[in-house]
């Protein structure tokens, strides 16, 4: 059908769908003098764990490969509550906790009715814990 691999890409590339913005323009004022649309190319798959080494924007995508513990899942949309991130792990969010992790930082709670914006860069990956654990508390410390 193709003569090459790059003339299917190029199609992909040429043909594939577009992420389009519209976004108002005006003056000093506040005058709307116009409207900007910017359409963005749409890759098939960005695998978050690997693009946060390279610093870059994380582009939109038809889906997205995050990690939550050992486990590789892909997700259909960039923005997608704690909820269902568990649910993709097979966790129950009654059950299990849910953490967001970033290089250099500590791991943040994610409630299962927080949205979490996987375009946002910074987030590396997810792990979970059962929610009868106590998160580091020790002796001497009050009750988490």
């Amino acid at each position: 059908m193709f003569e090459s691999k790059e003339e299917q890409y190029e199609l992909d590339r040429v043909a594939g769908p577009c992420h389009t913005e519209a976004t108002e323009c005006g003056n000093d004022d506040g005058v709307v003098t116009g409207i900007q649309v910017v359409e963005t190319e749409v890759v098939k798959l960005v695998v978050i764990e690997e693009h946060i080494k390279t610093r870059k924007e994380i582009p939109y995508a038809l889906a997205y490969r995050i990690r939550v513990d050992k486990q590789l899942i892909d997700v259909p949309q960039a923005q997608i509550t704690g909820a269902e991130i568990l649910k993709l792990a097979g966790k129950s969010p009654t059950t299990t906790k849910l953490y967001q992790h970033k290089p250099g930082q500590q791991p943040q709670r994610v409630k299962p009715t927080d949205v979490v914006d996987l375009r946002c860069h910074g987030i590396e990956r997810f792990t979970t814990m059962a929610n009868d654990s106590t998160e580091g508390c020790g002796l001497g410390q009050e009750l988490c």
